[in-house]
């Protein structure tokens, strides 16, 4: 009889060793995950140990569409987390993750989000959580809406945006700023 354990994925192990011991065991993987995309390398190497656990860990808390709220509860959660798992060894003060997240948000590992100053989305050129043609949607439907909204594409290309914009058929309406004077 197969075990389930909600979240995560089970695989059986039944093996005979030499003189006659049999190994019998269950081992649990957690079932869900991102992937982290090669294109974040640069950004994430410069990244200390302890920023990157944080960024790892807003990962595994974002929300399908990649999104996440950061607020006190998220950052005591964390917190919590890491005393657990390294023995009371290492603490992260709010002092420390408040400093991580400003180096996110500048190395836009993070994008703000309307709805307040803790909406965040994990920037899905570097990192998602789902299916590589949801991944695409998402990156597609962000451009779209930023350039709409005079917002910078510049973290979801991967040219430079004068590149981006070149060839385009924009006609700057008079009475507003030229888009690509919004844009970085």
């Amino acid at each position: 009889m197969k075990k389930t354990k909600p979240g995560y994925s089970s695989i059986g192990i039944d093996i005979s060793l030499q003189k006659g011991n049999t190994i019998k065991q269950h081992l649990y993987y957690k079932s869900t995950g991102c992937k982290y995309f090669f294109c974040a390398q640069h950004l994430l190497i410069n990244l200390s140990n302890k920023e990157r656990s944080f960024f790892d860990y807003i990962c595994e808390q974002m929300d399908a569409d990649n999104a996440i709220i950061i607020n006190k509860a998220l950052k005591e959660a964390y917190s919590a987390f890491i005393t657990k798992i390294c023995n009371e060894e290492l603490k992260m003060t709010t002092g420390i993750l408040d400093k991580a997240l400003s180096k996110f948000k500048d190395k836009k590992l993070l994008l703000n989000l309307e709805g307040g100053a803790a909406y965040y989305l994990v920037n899905p050129r570097y990192v998602f959580k789902g299916k590589e043609s949801d991944r695409m949607k998402l990156i597609k439907k962000l451009i779209e809406n930023r350039l709409i909204e005079g917002l910078p594409i510049d973290a979801l290309i991967d040219i430079p945006v004068a590149e981006f914009m070149a060839g385009s058929n924009i006609i700057p309406d008079s009475s507003q700023k030229p888009l690509r004077d919004n844009i970085r």
